[in-house]
């Protein structure tokens, strides 16, 4: 469940319409190519065995940039540009591992080098840029970013830029042209208008700025959040309080306490809380460069947007979500030690705290801490009783246990204390179905998992898990396979629907019909050793036995379970009934 509620509400979402026009941009390739896994050991090993070698450093450079690990590149380029301080390549390499690091200073530096040397990439400008705008040179920073090159991802990271530079220089028409160039563009209306809006409010200009921000918040059914927030802290900066509290009202994720937030919201004539109120241009900069980083997420790498990330705290240090962000972000590409430092940060006052506590949970799970996860979802717990949301953790961290009696009644705690039922709640029902179900108690699970389809008509999981758990009983095979013809028209490419729909068809008798649909499982799928099973069981039943044996045997080569092992190995040795 855990990867399930990251896809929704606990992911800080920015602009739906933003990720989607962004995602396919190919800068990331060109900027960060040739990314590939290799063992940390042997970059190590590369390391110590090429010390005085400036092509043995570099070799072991890229390999640590390969293995992501950026701190072992970082040490390499540096040790290899004693030996060739003016290599291009090296000075590239060094330039993008202390981005990676978030030692924006010494990027910096290397970016004006290379620049004496005649040799710019695309990043080097903005970086200059930033470090200008950062100590308040704003003239210089402006001629930073006007030199950025033409590309994709420029076309939107420009305007944004200069427009913050133009507001810092009080030119203010200037800054609303550039922010109003990409509100007219299709796909990032709300974009260009969010940062209008902000823009018009850093100038004092209110009426403006709330035409901005309501516009915007028109553009869509359900406005993101993020919106939201800035539109509560413009009112609450213009004392509208009364206005704010009800934008409050109107967030849908569960990412903000909504109880910190408007404290924070009231206490702004005596501190502007810098993780939720934009004060000067140089916060507007870091406003945009997580937008970006937010919106490249998960674009092949998330290497690109991990820079972008760390630019923005370089510019907003006290930048809360974008700690969280940039934390998510490394936990996922496996750098749990550093991801636990960004969500460790956010203080107890902060309205992302509790969030930043379930990401914390989350990445001690996921370096086998298990225990101190459940003992920090344990002290939430204890310091707010009427919270929901660390029981599903906690249900979620005991199902990944397999402890399913103790996940079921985490779950339950956790309905129990919600005051209503929502729509977004069908996960909830969904894992507590799961837990059931692994747990032998048939009639709850089935209940649930009609409950979670009631809140969610169409959700390809659910409809997937029933139809499946139905054929696996021979119950309800019409059913099931209405179920799983609509989970495949929605996941045509997940092999674990495909094996689904092969095998409602097998257990309905079809077998012929089974068999295509189980080989493309299989080729989605191809190392599971369950679907895999059952397409030597089908190809059995269509007198392929030959066929069926090697599947039957590939499965067995395969992780399996004590049970699943034996039943294999008779089929092996007898094979199944004839028709």
């Amino acid at each position: 469940m855990l990867a399930l509620l990251k896809g929704g509400s606990a992911r800080l979402l920015v602009f739906q319409s933003f990720l989607k026009r962004l995602s396919g941009f190919i800068l990331v390739g060109a900027l960060l190519a040739n990314c590939a896994s290799e063992p940390s050991e042997s970059v190590r090993a590369l390391s110590n065995g090429f010390e005085t070698s400036m092509s043995g450093n570099y070799l072991a450079g890229r390999y640590a940039r390969r293995d992501n690990d950026s701190r072992m590149a970082s040490i390499n380029f540096k040790l290899a540009r004693l030996k060739d301080p003016n290599d291009i390549r090296l000075i590239r390499e060094a330039f993008l591992s202390e981005l990676r690091l978030g030692n924006v200073e010494e990027a910096a530096e290397l970016a004006e080098h290379s620049i004496k040397l005649d040799a710019i990439s695309p990043f080097m400008m903005l970086v200059i840029g930033l470090r200008e705008a950062k100590s308040g040179n704003w003239e210089k920073a402006n001629d930073a970013f006007g030199k950025l090159p033409q590309s994709q991802l420029n076309q939107i990271l420009s305007p944004l830029i200069l427009g913050w530079t133009s507001i810092a220089k009080g030119k203010v028409d200037l800054g609303v042209t550039s922010f109003s160039k990409i509100s007219e563009k299709e796909g990032f209306e709300i974009l260009g208008l969010l940062h209008l809006g902000l823009g018009y409010q850093i100038a004092g200009e209110v009426q403006k700025a709330d035409a901005a921000f309501e516009k915007a918040l028109l553009h869509d059914t359900v406005p993101p959040d993020r919106l939201k927030i800035s539109t509560a802290a413009h009112y609450a900066r213009s004392a509208r309080l009364a206005q704010a509290r009800k934008m409050v009202k109107r967030l849908t994720k569960n990412d903000v306490d909504a109880t910190v937030l408007n404290t924070i919201l009231e206490e702004k004539t005596t501190l502007l809380n810098k993780e939720v109120f934009i004060t000067n241009a140089a916060d507007g900069l870091a406003e945009a460069l997580f937008d970006i980083s937010q919106a490249l997420k998960n674009d092949l790498t998330d290497e690109l947007a991990i820079i972008f990330a760390r630019l923005s705290l370089y510019m907003r240090p006290e930048f809360t979500p974008a700690d969280i962000l940039l934390g998510e972000m490394l936990n996922r590409s496996g750098k749990h030690h550093q991801a636990i430092t960004h969500f460790s940060k956010i203080k107890a006052k902060s309205a992302y705290f509790l969030f930043a506590q379930f990401n914390l949970a989350t990445t001690l799970q996921n370096i086998e801490k298990t225990e101190d996860a459940v003992s920090l979802l344990e002290n939430i717990i204890q310091n707010n009783p009427e919270e929901y949301r660390p029981y599903i953790h906690i249900g979620d961290l005991k199902r990944s246990l397999k402890k399913w009696g103790e996940a079921i009644k985490a779950y339950s705690r956790a309905l129990q204390l919600k005051t209503s039922t929502e729509n977004s709640d069908w996960i909830l029902y969904y894992s507590r179905g799961i837990a059931y179900e692994q747990s032998k108690n048939w009639d709850q699970a089935e209940a649930d998992f009609l409950k979670a389809l009631e809140l969610s008509p169409n959700q390809p999981f659910v409809m997937n898990y029933l139809g499946y758990a139905w054929a696996e009983q021979g119950i309800k095979l019409t059913e099931a396979n209405e179920l799983i013809v609509k989970a495949v028209e929605q996941r045509p490419r997940d092999g674990y629907i495909a094996d689904s729909l092969g095998w409602v068809l097998y257990q309905s008798g079809d077998y012929k019909r089974a068999v295509p649909e189980l080989e493309r499982a299989v080729q989605l799928r191809p190392n599971d050793a369950t679907i895999n099973d059952h397409l030597g069981d089908a190809y059995w039943k269509v007198g392929r036995k030959l066929e069926a044996r090697f599947q039957w045997d590939k499965a067995k080569s395969m992780k399996l379970d004590a049970s699943h092992l034996e039943s294999i190995n008779q089929k092996l040795k007898q094979g199944l009934e004839d028709n």
